[in-house]
């Protein structure tokens, strides 16, 4: 549904929460001044400003000081959910991360698959192999690349892992994976050449909803912002906006439809709809 001048939620919304990537930033990752000044118009109204992203936190919290809203925004959730960090405390919160021994046999499943298995080091994104697809991932997000064995890096429970290839061999792993299930993991064909690694009761929605539950905040209240796959609950949950560079699904799922990313949709649809 698209939006309308009509639409007034000044009273009813009292959490916002939007992903990053093709939603809050634009086409070349800066965010647009309509954003910042739309969230900066929340913060002072008193609504809870979250970002949920598919970023680890060492990829967001120095853009979120870059952008000067380290002072609005109340909480970060990344990692699709793994990590919850909050301003106001400095504490993070870790949630459903993937078994290393079971993301040790996802690795030993595909590991001789045309694809790069990955996972976060700081700013490096590690891999068992170099394809194309990785090169341009990691080029656009600003990490630094290493090949490694991936066993070595897997000793621990994992927030999050990537499988990166072109679109139609993750669709093959997609189609295998429905036949050989490896529990509690789940793979989230998000973008072309993307497959985000999960534990299967990890989504941005179980981190919003841990915030949202601190603030006695219903789902009724909460106004979510998305572009992809990977926010098909959080736009399903609560009441969804799709920026209209969003795929078809999340447009489908979504209540209402404002400007793109690059027109900077998220701060129009603010001010227009919530503060006034």
């Amino acid at each position: 549904m698209p939006t309308n001048n009509v639409l007034d939620f000044s009273d009813q919304i009292k959490l916002i929460v939007t992903d990053v990537d093709g939603t809050l930033v634009d086409s070349h990752r800066a965010i647009p001044d309509i954003n910042i000044e739309a969230f900066r118009k929340a913060h002072q109204k008193g609504i809870p400003v979250v970002v949920a992203t598919g970023r680890p936190l060492d990829g967001i919290l120095p853009d979120i000081e870059t952008w000067g809203l380290d002072d609005v925004i109340t909480h970060v959730v990344a990692n699709n959910g793994a990590d919850i960090y909050s301003y106001i405390d400095g504490s993070t919160m870790h949630l459903h991360f993937i078994p290393s021994d079971k993301a040790i046999q996802l690795l030993d499943r595909y590991g001789n698959w045309d694809v790069a298995i990955c996972r976060y080091l700081g700013q490096t994104l590690l891999t068992n192999k170099v394809n194309a697809d990785y090169i341009q991932r990691s080029n656009y997000a600003h990490l630094a690349m290493q090949t490694v064995d991936m066993h070595d890096y897997l000793t621990e429970d994992q927030p999050k892992m990537l499988m990166i290839a072109p679109s139609a061999t993750l669709e093959a792993i997609v189609s295998d994976y429905a036949n050989h299930g490896i529990d509690p993991i789940k793979l989230v064909h998000c973008e072309h050449n993307l497959i985000e690694v999960l534990h299967k009761d990890l989504s941005k929605v179980s981190g919003v909803d841990v915030i949202a539950s601190n603030y006695g905040i219903n789902h009724d209240q909460i106004l979510s912002f998305g572009d992809t796959t990977n926010d098909l609950e959080m736009i399903s949950t609560y009441h969804g906006v799709a920026v209209d560079n969003a795929v078809d699904t999340i447009k489908q799922a979504a209540r209402y439809i404002t400007l793109s990313n690059d027109e900077g949709g998220v701060g129009r649809f603010i001010l227009d709809h919530v503060i006034h």
